[in-house]
């Protein structure tokens, strides 16, 4: 193979990659135009921005309920229900912390509170509950529970 040979076939290779510009050149302008009318949906719309972090768990335990719900008064069925319903809307409403507050069964038959069990059970148990706790006294103590929303 000569010089002249190789020029040759260099200059054939040359122009068919001249082609093959084009049709790509083509192929884009169709796509940009397509994607002009119908854009794409953004598949990280619905995520809240990366640069805001989560508070840490201590932050968490350190702060204060942003809501709470008594259920004194309430019997066992009437109290889960309304806690269910009270957990869901603190959910969808962003809230992290919540109190509950069940009573210490002062005023039952047997002194001993049914609710606190049953209540305490529920959270142990609920998808939306991550870490709970008793509160100092001043916010119920025995009688009352903290609730970290996952």
């Amino acid at each position: 193979m000569n010089f002249g040979d190789i020029l040759e076939q260099w200059e054939q290779q040359n122009s068919r990659d001249r082609g093959k510009k084009r049709e790509q050149a083509a192929y884009e302008e169709v796509m940009n135009r397509w994607l002009e009318e119908k854009p794409l949906p953004l598949k990280d719309a619905d995520r809240p921005p990366r640069g805001k972090k989560s508070p840490s768990r201590k932050t968490l335990r350190r702060m204060a309920p942003q809501e709470s719900l008594d259920l004194h008064g309430y019997t066992v069925e009437e109290a889960l229900k309304e806690l269910d319903g009270f957990l869901l809307r603190s959910k969808r409403r962003g809230l992290r912390k919540v109190l509950v507050i069940h009573g210490k069964g002062n005023h039952s038959d047997t002194g001993d509170s049914i609710l606190r069990k049953k209540v305490r059970r529920y959270i142990a148990e609920s998808p939306f509950c991550g870490e709970h706790g008793v509160p100092q006294s001043g916010m119920g103590g025995e009688g009352a529970v903290w609730i970290i929303l996952r």
